[in-house]
């Protein structure tokens, strides 16, 4: 391709989003992705309740996904969001797979953590393999992950407990965790604000009760998170019948 200045942009065409929302169990994370645009769910766990969508079997081989992955890349259909529950869960798998092509009987068989480290080629095959589905397909990414409390360390405070995605990485910061994050267009903790009341007899604190399910779109003291498209701070949910427009809101950022 010639490259000239008659060839120069304002603005990028917008590709949909790779979304990865990441939050406690039971917050309705997965029945937000199944009021995503025609969705159709990949899941490495049993987590669909009465919720009633599209989906492949249960996985339970690396194999399973990427043969999923690749039905939706190569057949012709009508879907527009690929579902993917869990992250935490499928890396069992990835795990599984990297023991499989090495001959090793657990992934820390090898030392000084090479077992993670081979680990990580497994996990691009499955990230490219999305990222072609968001890229040549046009489909969004919605990716569901679990939520561990991990301390945060920085240069210029005490380290302090923060929610993050519940993958591995190592103290150097490699793993599936920061690769996952980067690929992500949007990393969503999904949680409810918690209130605190005094007790008036003895000055202790005690929980006072829980807020709306919220989508916390960018990084806090209290969780991890990032957004590209300069979307609210905090995302109402909504209940079930509500969360297609919650959709339709965060995608009118997305394409405009």
């Amino acid at each position: 391709m010639a490259i000239s200045l008659d060839s120069l942009v304002t603005k990028a065409n917008p590709k949909p989003p790779i979304i990865l929302v990441h939050g406690l169990h039971g917050l309705g994370k997965t029945s937000f992705g199944a009021a995503a645009p025609n969705p159709v769910g990949l899941f490495t766990e049993d987590g669909l309740g009465k919720l009633e969508f599209p989906h492949f079997p249960k996985a339970e081989t690396f194999s399973d996904i990427m043969d999923a992955i690749g039905v939706l890349y190569n057949d012709e259909h009508e879907f527009k969001t690929l579902v993917f529950d869990s992250l935490d869960h499928f890396e069992a798998l990835v795990w599984a797979e990297t023991c499989s092509r090495n001959g090793w009987r657990t992934i820390e068989q090898p030392d000084f953590g090479k077992g993670y480290n081979a680990a990580l080629v497994v996990w691009t095959e499955f990230f490219d393999g999305i990222a072609a589905l968001r890229n040549d397909r046009g489909m969004i990414i919605y990716l569901i992950a679990h939520t561990a409390i991990v301390k945060s360390k920085s240069p210029d405070t005490e380290p302090f407990d923060v929610y993050d995605v519940k993958l591995h990485e190592s103290g150097k910061g490699v793993g599936a965790k920061p690769l996952a994050k980067e690929l992500a267009d949007c990393i969503f903790y999904m949680g409810q604000r918690t209130s605190v009341v005094e007790n008036k007899s003895d000055k202790s604190m005690r929980g006072g009760g829980l807020g709306p399910r919220t989508l916390f779109t960018e990084r806090r003291p209290a969780n991890k998170a990032k957004n590209r498209y300069g979307l609210p701070p905090e995302i109402p949910v909504g209940e079930v019948d509500k969360m297609a427009d919650t959709w339709d809101g965060i995608l009118e950022y997305v394409f405009n």
